[in-house]
């Protein structure tokens, strides 16, 4: 069986930046990658937000400054595995 191939040039979205949904500031990071947090929530029936499926992106400046003072987060050390690392 034969192929025939034929190329194409094709339109395709790219993501050139993240904007934090709470200052509206890019959350690219000093060395040009993205910090943020994401947040995700997932209301139930019987709420007043009944299937509703709520998504924001916060940059760590709005996370310091506002999120921390309203919100206990349960913060944990991130640590590579030594047998990781080969």
């Amino acid at each position: 069986m034969a192929e025939v191939i034929k190329k194409v040039k094709k339109e395709v979205d790219v993501v050139v930046d993240i904007l934090c949904d709470c200052c509206g500031k890019s959350c690219r990071g000093k060395h040009g990658d993205y910090e943020y947090m994401e947040l995700n929530a997932s209301w139930g029936y019987g709420t007043n937000k009944d299937l509703e499926k709520w998504t924001a992106k916060v940059c760590e400046t709005c996370v310091d400054e506002k999120l921390k003072t309203m919100i206990n987060f349960q913060v944990m050390d991130f640590m590579i595995n030594s047998s990781m690392k080969e």
